[in-house]
């Protein structure tokens, strides 16, 4: 009895174990070398092969597994110091000086307002908000009592995505006067000066790529949020400039998930509205010499004038790369006379 009992654990193969061809088949396999017996009794001993790979031990396996386990939680760990950082920083922060050179006033040309932020600018807070807590991780419980719930999310969220964006912006091809739009989030929502939300919901969903991984699976949630706000933009012709820089950014998220069709759509209706709205006949840094445009009131400053410029090349800029990637035909052909400074 011993000696059958020990024949059948000889017998009994780990996973993957058996030969190609009886596994196919469904029938047991002795794992013999080079041929194993079911397929030497049909005369297939040249059919019999093995995987590469088989054999590969439960402990080996087990070894990996622990491998991978301590790699994510050293991720996780680097990922909850960069969370507490930022949550402390929100508490310090205070607007860059800022060095102003105007021009002469019997200069001929318009005073010229130069930003030079001896450090990073920083945005003047509204209130201070909940900071989040470094101490209980995302996986396992959310700290902001499911924010993306509330019609409006919480500011230090807000804050932290902005601030992430910012920091990879050039990789959209977008610039601005990053001290201007800081100093302008301090306005209501509705306020004139305020950025619209379709300009902030498009810079948190291009932020999602770049923050903690929890972030990811709200995408969707600020796409929504970015769709409503851009059709109340055009509806009400508010901040139409906004509305451009928003659609060119969620054109340019659609590049970046590999749906260039829909990103071109996107792009393509901001590069025409663009055009009507003149962005690519602006020729001087004169305020006095802005063309006047039913649909758009003249800049204020050189700085609302120098992010009009930076707008019409961001829009350029994507346009170019889609018809480069997928052969898309341009918004904005070579025909089509522009001289932006």
């Amino acid at each position: 009895m011993s000696k059958v009992a020990s024949n059948n654990a000889a017998a009994a193969l780990r996973k993957g174990g058996a030969c190609i061809s009886c596994r196919s088949k469904k029938h047991r396999c002795d794992a013999a070398r080079p041929s194993c017996g079911p397929c030497a009794r049909v005369g297939m001993s040249d059919l019999c092969e093995y995987d590469a790979h088989a054999g590969f031990s439960k402990t080996v396996w087990l070894q990996n597994r622990v491998k991978t386990l301590e790699e994510q939680v050293r991720f996780h760990t680097e990922a909850l110091k960069i969370i507490k950082a930022a949550a402390i920083n929100t508490k310090a922060q205070k607007t860059a000086p800022v060095v102003r050179h105007p021009v002469p006033t019997n200069s001929p040309t318009v005073p010229i307002v130069v930003d030079l932020p001896r450090q990073p600018a920083r945005r003047k807070r509204i209130r201070d908000p909940v900071a989040i807590s470094p101490s209980l991780p995302l996986e396992l419980g959310d700290p902001l009592s499911e924010w993306w719930n509330h019609d409006e999310v919480p500011l230090n969220i807000r804050d932290y995505l902005l601030d992430i964006f910012i920091e990879h912006r050039y990789q959209c091809s977008f610039d601005f006067s990053v001290s201007r739009f800081l100093e302008s989030l301090a306005f209501p929502p509705t306020h004139a000066k305020s950025p619209h939300p379709a300009l902030v919901n498009s810079m948190m969903l291009h932020a999602c790529r770049f923050a903690h991984p929890s972030f990811q699976q709200h995408e969707r949630l600020f796409f929504n949020r970015l769709r409503m706000a851009l059709a109340q933009s055009i509806a009400y012709a508010d901040r139409l400039v906004d509305f451009l820089r928003a659609s060119a950014l969620v054109g340019s998220f659609f590049y970046f998930k590999g749906r260039l069709l829909e990103g071109h759509s996107y792009v393509s209706t901001a590069v025409r509205f663009g055009m009507a709205l003149g962005l690519h006949e602006i020729t001087s840094l004169n305020l006095s010499a802005q063309a006047p445009n039913p649909l758009l009131a003249p800049a204020e400053d050189i700085i609302e004038l120098g992010d009009r410029i930076s707008t019409f090349w961001l829009l350029f800029c994507h346009d170019r790369a889609a018809s480069l990637a997928a052969g898309l035909p341009l918004s904005l052909p070579d025909e089509v006379s522009f001289v932006v400074l």
